[in-house]
């Protein structure tokens, strides 16, 4: 079996890091694509990242303005919440299996 590893340039982890932060930093002087610019980086972007800019004591008021208008982007999307309880359902069922199992 062959595995192939993508790398992401540390350049363009650098520029979006910066762009988010610069985009922040202007908001709510933004676009509708801008805003979805900062939006897509917050979610789907490298958690450390997004925690180097979540953390910028510069940005949280204007990260927490962001989020507050934008509060329904950030809800679990559709599907997600059911998948989580099942799983843990399932999860809990085989440890019970496995316990009941032993005794």
């Amino acid at each position: 079996m062959e595995h192939q590893i993508l790398h992401e340039s540390a350049g363009a982890r650098r520029l979006d890091l910066e762009r988010a932060s610069e985009l922040l930093a202007r908001y709510p002087d933004v676009s509708g694509k801008e805003a979805r610019e900062i939006l897509t980086i917050l979610r789907d972007g490298r958690y450390l990242d997004v925690g180097i800019i979540t953390s910028n004591p510069q940005l949280k008021p204007r990260l927490d303005a962001f989020v507050a208008d934008h509060w329904d982007k950030f809800q679990a999307r559709s599907g997600q919440a059911e998948t989580i309880a099942g799983l843990i359902v399932l999860l809990l069922f085989v440890a019970w299996a496995i316990w009941a199992s032993l005794f």
